[in-house]
Order: structure tokens, then C-alpha cells, then sequence
């Protein structure tokens, strides 16, 4: 079992690391380049930069945490559920599979 954590732990590093800031930062940047033209953009840079749209940040950031917490718990709750389960399947596969490992 502690294999399988290890490898699933492997897995998820591999999958965080394999995106950049960049990345996202081109990827919204293209979106909101085809969703806003020039001058609603230039609108929206205004609002963030207003003493609201600051507190806006500072606000919606802070609301964000209690939801990623909550993603975090819940997704590993459901990760080790799942892990659980798959290791079950794989042990009945075991029972009648006649196959070698290379």
C-alpha cells in the first residue's frame, strides 16, 4: 500500500509541476483577449486599480482560502477512498489473474 501512495504522491508532483505561471497567465490573457475588447479592458485595469477594486482583491482572496481548504480535505478524503478502492479491485484482479510482471 505504501507503494501505491508513493506512486499516486509521484503522480501528483509530476501533474503540479508540468504548469507554470506562464502557462495560465497566457491562457486567461488569450480568454479575456477574445471575451473583452481593448477599451473594456482598459476599464477593467482601472477598476483594479481603484481603492474598491484593491479591497476587492484583498477580500476575494481571503474568501478563497476557506474554499481551497475545503477542496484540499474533501480531495483527499475522496483520493484516499478511491486509492482504497482501486487497491481492492486490483487484489480481486490478483486473485485469478495467471499473468507475469516484467
Amino acid at each position: 500500500m505504501a507503494l501505491v501512495h508513493q506512486a499516486d504522491a509521484n503522480l501528483a508532483n509530476e501533474i503540479a509541476t508540468a504548469f507554470t505561471a506562464k502557462d495560465f497567465e497566457s491562457v486567461l490573457a488569450e480568454q479575456y483577449r477574445r471575451k473583452f475588447t481593448d477599451q473594456e479592458l482598459d476599464e477593467v485595469t482601472r477598476y483594479y486599480r481603484s481603492s474598491v477594486g484593491q479591497k476587492f482583491l484583498t477580500v476575494a482572496a481571503a474568501a478563497h482560502a476557506p474554499l481551497l481548504d475545503l477542496y484540499a480535505a474533501r480531495g483527499q478524503q475522496a483520493q484516499t477512498q478511491a486509492t482504497a478502492a482501486f487497491t481492492a479491485r486490483l487484489r480481486e484482479i490478483a486473485k485469478t489473474c495467471t499473468c507475469t510482471v516484467d
